[in-house]
């Protein structure tokens, strides 16, 4: 039931480790309603080497991950840093990334990362999600974005074209505001019309309101 959601194997400036340094790193996700303990759960980045990395049994309730929530581990081959640093490290060059169960082979989940670029990360489009997506902005130990926001349908609201590139240009026909799925403002559209989307990949909350501020739908909207 867990399951890898974002990784990281170029970090520069995005995400720095206790010891203040900006190491690779691997998101697991626990998209579940009650609590799993990871310890004695392997991580690889070899297919010939599935216990590569042994999650340690003894760093007490710090292996547990809530129900739908994350733990961040970093591939920087420092495990005098703490329980969550591992063996080896993520080549930028792309590579397979395996989470294997405490037998050492059952495949608790899996994802081949590609090369990304400097400060990107490679995650679930959605958390828990099957499709996989270069984020522009990383969101390590947090959410990708749900899957399961409520649209409101209403003939006096609509965007097009959705999904869209980052960089497209939108049209909607009232003004509104556009919101990432972990409540963040991104974006005013203060009248109907086309607009620019200079967006990073993820999803979007699109909220229409009237100049008088009578919401007039909400749309779910995907930047790829």
């Amino acid at each position: 039931n867990v399951v890898i959601n974002e990784a990281q194997s170029d970090n520069f400036i995005t995400y720095s480790d206790d010891a203040s340094e900006f190491e690779d790193w691997v998101e697991l996700h626990n998209p579940t309603a009650a609590p799993i303990d990871i310890a004695g759960y392997f991580l690889t980045d070899r297919l010939d080497r599935p216990m590569k990395w042994q999650v340690p049994s003894t760093a007490g309730d710090s292996t547990i991950i809530p129900p739908g929530g994350f733990v961040v581990l970093f591939a920087d081959e420092d495990g005098s840093q703490g329980w969550n640093h591992m063996n080896f490290k993520l080549s930028s060059l792309g590579e397979p990334l395996a989470l294997r169960s405490p037998d050492g082979f059952s495949v608790a989940d899996s994802v081949f990362m590609p090369s990304v670029m400097q400060d990107r990360s490679w995650g679930r489009q959605f958390d828990a999600h099957p499709d996989w997506v270069e984020f522009f902005i990383p969101t390590p130990n947090a959410s990708n974005g749900a899957n399961d926001v409520a649209e409101i349908q209403s003939q006096d609201f609509s965007c097009y074209p959705n999904p869209i590139a980052s960089g497209g240009l939108i049209h909607v026909n009232n003004a509104a505001n556009v919101y990432a799925l972990y409540v963040r403002f991104f974006l005013n559209i203060s009248q109907f019309g086309t607009w620019s989307v200079n967006l990073p990949s993820g999803t979007y909350a699109v909220i229409g309101e009237t100049l008088a501020g009578e919401k007039t739908g909400a749309l779910r909207l995907i930047v790829q």
